[in-house]
């Protein structure tokens, strides 16, 4: 291992000690293609020779902006958003709370570090948030996905914007790139013509293989390892908040993430989840129903895309720990989700039964498929959400609606998973795998 880095690590750690089992859990491998430094979701640690160049400080808040990107699971988090897009608001989340502790980020080609004032944005949102705000304001920065999270031009400073800041929707001058806000695929780059490898990160942060990573050296950090990590050193952050005042209040707020649920728009995420979930599965079709109107003929009618609803499978928990009451909750929450998008509700106790398509809004198709509903029996949500993906047509998302009292898959599941739990407590709430969204019903 490279000496420097070495000395980062042991500069980290005396620190902050709290990073320990996230730390040690990387599998530092040199690259001769990685511009800096990146991490793939499964812990590889891949570092230039251009690192000798950076501080022993330097590298250190390089390392710990890293690992943040894998304890706060940018990965699963982030990936249905377009990679650039995916990539900013990933660092605007986690850099105020390298900014917060006192660790500074080095320049790039004379680039700063990303940070929501520059762009407008607000401070200390959550990475999705930010998604949001970029994808809202159709704005992304002239070199905004360096790997470490620094700007191209900061806009935002006299001169460079007109019409107002970008939170206020304004267009920037002076290199600003804007992103087609239907288009979920990978923005155009916007690093100037830079190499492979360089100002692109890795997968830890956006959930897209980077070209450097390598599958014969990556990493044992499997989906189930990285929650024992991610509780060990929410842990530990909260065991040294209580005895010390120097603890980012940014990574305070991501304990509470993991340690209790957080307060979160339940049905707004839903829909999110629903729309880039179906987007990646080609939310679009040609249809003769909207005929095309910018190519014109006389002698044909050329279809016109339209965009097709979601496919939602909802597995509903009607185990014996689920009160009549709540599962009459839930069901009257399912029957929202029909204004925009058609359901597969299957209801679940020990295993998955009563699948029903629905269609439409009107009572008398919900009413219908109500009537299967039953509670009792045991509770495996895992086995029902699998038994949920194998539907055809294959939905573009997985909903689970349940108290969380149940096992749950090993591995993820071929299409995107929401976990939404009444009542959870620490434990419900720390069991469901990492790789699933998850939210508080209430």
């Amino acid at each position: 291992m490279n000496l420097k880095l070495d000395a980062a690590i042991f500069r980290l750690l005396k620190k902050r000690p709290y990073f320990a089992s996230a730390v040690y859990s990387l599998l530092p491998i040199e690259s001769e293609t990685v511009e800096t430094m990146a991490v793939s979701e499964t812990g590889v640690l891949y570092y230039s020779k251009n690192v000798e160049k950076w501080t022993t400080e330097e590298i250190s808040a390089v390392l710990y902006h890293e690992i943040l990107h894998l304890l706060q699971v940018h990965f699963v988090r982030l990936k249905e958003y377009p990679h650039e897009v995916a990539n900013i608001a990933g660092d605007l989340e986690i850099n105020q709370i390298l900014r917060e502790d006192g660790f500074q980020l080095p320049e790039i080609d004379g680039k700063e570090a990303l940070f929501p004032e520059p762009f407008g944005f607000p401070k200390n949102l959550l990475a999705e948030e930010y998604a949001e705000w970029i994808m809202k304001n159709a704005i992304l920065r002239n070199g905004g996905n360096q790997s470490n999270g620094t700007s191209g031009q900061e806009g935002g400073q006299s001169g460079n914007q007109s019409g107002g800041t970008s939170g206020q929707g304004g267009s920037q001058q002076g290199g600003g790139q804007s992103v087609d806000q239907g288009d979920q695929s990978s923005s155009p780059a916007s690093t100037g013509g830079a190499k492979p490898g360089a100002g692109v990160s890795g997968s830890a942060a956006t959930g897209r293989t980077a070209p450097w990573e390598n599958a014969e050296s990556e990493g044992k950090l499997t989906p189930g390892r990285l929650e024992v990590i991610r509780r060990e050193v929410a842990h530990a952050i909260a065991e040294a908040a209580k005895g010390r005042g120097d603890v980012p209040g940014g990574l305070i707020r991501w304990v509470e993430t993991v340690l209790e649920p957080p307060k979160v728009d339940w049905r707004l995420m839903l829909r999110n989840l629903i729309r880039s979930g179906a987007t990646k599965s080609g939310a679009e079709d040609y249809s003769l129903q909207r005929p095309n109107r910018r190519i014109r003929t006389t002698e044909y009618l050329l279809p016109g895309m339209i965009r097709r609803r979601p496919n939602v499978a909802v597995v509903v928990d009607t185990s014996g720990s689920v009160s009549d009451r709540e599962l009459e909750e839930l069901l009257s929450e399912v029957q929202g989700l029909l204004k925009f998008a058609d359901l597969s509700l299957v209801y679940a106790d020990a295993a998955a039964y009563g699948a029903h398509k629905i269609t439409d809004s009107s009572k008398s198709a919900f009413r219908r498929a109500l009537k299967d509903a039953r509670g009792g029996g045991g509770t495996d949500m895992g086995e029902s959400a699998k038994a949920a993906a194998k539907l055809r047509p294959r939905p573009d998302v997985i909903v689970v609606l349940t108290d969380g009292l149940t096992p749950w898959p090993d591995q993820p599941l071929p299409v995107p998973m929401v976990v939404g739990i009444i009542r959870p407590n620490k434990d419900v709430w720390a069991n469901v795998p990492a790789w699933a969204k998850k939210v508080k019903i209430e």
